[in-house]
């Protein structure tokens, strides 16, 4: 999971208003791992757990925004039975010419695990 640091409090005042629960949820090719936020904010406020289960980065890929990086494992599969979508390469040509490869990507399908749900 990869909450940003300024999307924390943002969250944070939307269920304490609405009493929703929220959840983050990082989606592989095979399967979906998710963690409630509230287990974020309890993971996030233990600094003993800092290098171990989170650790916070800066990167050029998310415009140098405060990111926490929460190890996936610590999370609960919620999508299983994932067929893998089919595939295919793309090209687009842009107004000056330019050329733009990329991948393309079919429908796919899943099994949602909503057992967990019952426990928040």
């Amino acid at each position: 999971m990869t909450p940003k640091a300024e999307d924390l409090t943002l969250v944070y005042r939307w269920v304490r208003r609405y009493g929703v629960p929220h959840y983050y949820c990082q989606v592989f090719f095979d399967r979906g791992v998710m963690l409630s936020f509230e287990e974020i904010l309890e993971i996030l406020a233990t600094p003993e757990r800092e290098n171990r289960d989170y650790f916070i980065e800066a990167d050029e890929k998310n415009q140098n925004k405060v990111t926490f990086k929460i190890n996936v494992q610590l999370g609960r599969e919620v999508l299983v039975n994932v067929d893998l979508p089919k595939h295919s390469s793309a090209m687009k040509e842009l107004p000056k010419g330019r050329l733009l490869f990329y991948v393309r990507f079919g429908a796919s399908r899943a099994t949602i695990t909503t057992e967990i749900f019952g426990n928040e």
